[in-house]
């Protein structure tokens, strides 16, 4: 970010203008015993860069910040820059309250995290067999798959004062649930030693409304 804004600045385009920075999901260089593909539910996979600067921006707010941004929040936010209100349906809250007070409370302390695992894509030019429930199957790896069908899950992820957790559910049946806090790298799986936790029941819950909602009811406190 701070080589961006030089640029800009060198180029006078700094006066008066927003400039934001994000990027794509990172690829595992070898977490989880996987070495290549970023389609996993946990933080490492699913957080990326979020940098912007701006009039009005307080320069601490990139410490002080408690509020989580999702990616759903960047269209609201352009609108808010513009001087617009977003659409009431849109998923997503502008982040441009925060610009200038990062003590703004967080109006959601839950969300989803989803994903639909690919099968039947052969790379080309590899050797290894077709299966259609796998995908990216690489001759270098030794034909170990980096994606398959019943890596499609839902979960919930939630961060407030107190809570740091994420709960997943997958297509199989499968559930995984960590205690982030506990656990920041989510190696240790909780949810078959807390089977029977009724905590569980009101995440699935949760996950279902997330699912199905749109706008302001997607906003979920603990």
């Amino acid at each position: 970010a701070e080589i961006v804004m030089a640029a800009l600045d060198k180029a006078g385009l700094t006066d008066g203008a927003y400039t934001i920075v994000s990027g794509d999901h990172g690829y595992y260089v070898g977490e989880y015993g996987l070495a290549y593909g970023k389609m996993m539910p946990y933080d490492s996979s699913t957080k990326v860069p979020l940098w912007i600067s701006g009039p009005g921006i307080d320069g601490t707010v990139e410490k002080n910040l408690t509020y989580v941004a999702l990616n759903i929040d960047l269209a609201p936010t352009f609108m808010g820059i513009a001087g617009l209100a977003a659409d009431p349906q849109m998923d997503g809250i502008s982040l441009v309250p925060y610009f200038t007070d990062p003590t703004t409370p967080s109006v959601r302390d839950n969300f989803l995290v989803e994903y639909h695992g690919l099968y039947n894509y052969v790379i080309p030019g590899q050797n290894c067999v077709s299966d259609p429930d796998k995908s990216m199957c690489y001759d270098a790896f030794n034909c170990i798959c980096q994606d398959f069908h019943n890596n499609t899950y839902n979960c919930l992820r939630s961060i407030s004062d107190g809570v740091n957790m994420e709960y997943c559910e997958f297509i199989t049946g499968y559930t995984e649930y960590y205690d982030i806090t506990q656990d920041p790298y989510q190696i240790h799986n909780q949810a078959i030693a807390q089977a029977g936790n009724p905590d569980f029941d009101t995440y699935s819950s949760t996950i279902s409304t997330l699912m199905g909602c749109q706008g302001a009811d997607c906003n979920i406190q603990n």
